[in-house]
């Protein structure tokens, strides 16, 4: 179900700058990311999303354009939805564009903990640093590529800033405990690239024995 997470998020980011260039609408990558997130993340139709000070032909724009994606996904998908799992080999967890506010945020806040409290074992004096990396390392082998993915995207974009230095508690758990080690590098969309946005903390800790990311800390182009 990340697989597709990734895609759609992905997609989001593709349609809104579509959609910017189409009125001619000045907007940062960052504030397109962002925007991103939020439908991701509430869905199309969510009040809760923040459009700021974009114009309404913008936002008017861009929800035609998400519902005649919805549309599409409708009709082709719509007799695989009303079978059974054992019925269809197309049957689909969720359409696009709905939210996975219900799905994502109990399951960003039971991870978060489960870091924090291996973590605060260390801090604790009960292990050391190389067994918190262990254990870590256990639980990160769980995450697909894409679950890494996609929680990068969550605590860059202002959703979970506290798993790095983002947020206000100064923990590390993403860099110091590697746990976005297996994010594809090719795949992450938008300007702040992982290895430009950790670069101070790879610079000053990392080894081409440790590093913090899979495919290596620094671009080879």
């Amino acid at each position: 179900i990340f697989v597709g997470m990734m895609h759609e998020f992905h997609a989001l980011y593709t349609i809104i700058s579509f959609i910017a260039n189409k009125v001619k609408l000045k907007i940062d990558d960052k504030n397109i990311c962002s925007l991103a997130y939020q439908i991701f993340f509430y869905g199309a139709k969510s009040s809760k999303i923040e459009f700021n000070d974009l114009p309404i032909s913008f936002q008017e724009e861009l929800k035609e354009a998400l519902k005649s994606y919805q549309t599409k996904f409708y009709n082709r998908h719509g007799d695989a939805m009303n079978k059974s799992k054992s019925d269809s080999d197309y049957f689909f967890k969720f359409y696009p564009f709905e939210g996975h506010e219900s799905r994502l945020a109990h399951y960003y806040r039971h991870l978060f903990q489960t870091v924090k409290y291996v973590v605060q074992q260390e801090e604790n004096g009960l292990i050391e640093y190389q067994q918190t990396r262990q254990y870590l390392r256990v639980l990160r082998a769980q995450l697909s590529n894409a679950e890494q993915l996609m929680l990068y995207y969550n605590y860059v974009y202002g959703f979970g800033v506290n798993w790095d230095y983002r947020g206000t508690k100064g923990y590390q758990f993403l860099t110091k405990y590697r746990m976005i080690h297996n994010i594809p590098i090719d795949r992450v969309v938008g300007n702040e690239k992982p290895r430009v946005h950790f670069k101070e903390f790879i610079e000053k800790y990392c080894r081409s024995n440790d590093t913090l990311f899979e495919w290596g800390d620094y671009d080879k182009n």
